[in-house]
């Protein structure tokens, strides 16, 4: 396979992981992104994995999700990583209630 180019992407939360293994150095580009903090932006990525039934569903994902006031009168912040959400939302679809089973996810990782 002489002439041709390979891509590898990879993620991780913990970057030190990488240069620990000594393989940071193998990558041209490290980018960094934040993790998401609010109840819009997760909606937005669980909409894209369509992980909402219904947009009554996907209503009540952002009702819980409100109710739970996150980051409100001295409640934890809403902060999880894309790829850590991502992971959620597949565990959540295979539960019977993937609403319930997705806000319940992201009320413990915030709540620790």
């Amino acid at each position: 396979m002489q002439g041709r180019r390979l891509l590898i992407l990879a993620t991780t939360s913990n970057r030190s992981i990488l240069t620990d293994m000594d393989v940071l150095s193998a990558f041209d580009t490290d980018i960094s992104i934040s993790p998401i903090t609010t109840i819009e932006s997760v909606v937005h990525v669980l909409d894209e994995v369509s992980l909402f039934s219904s947009s009554k569903e996907k209503q009540r994902a952002v009702q819980m999700l409100r109710e739970a006031r996150l980051g409100e009168g001295g409640r934890p912040e809403l902060m999880v990583g894309v790829k850590k959400l991502l992971s959620m939302a597949e565990m959540a679809r295979q539960d019977p209630d993937p609403t319930m089973k997705i806000v319940a996810s992201l009320i413990r990782e915030t709540t620790g």
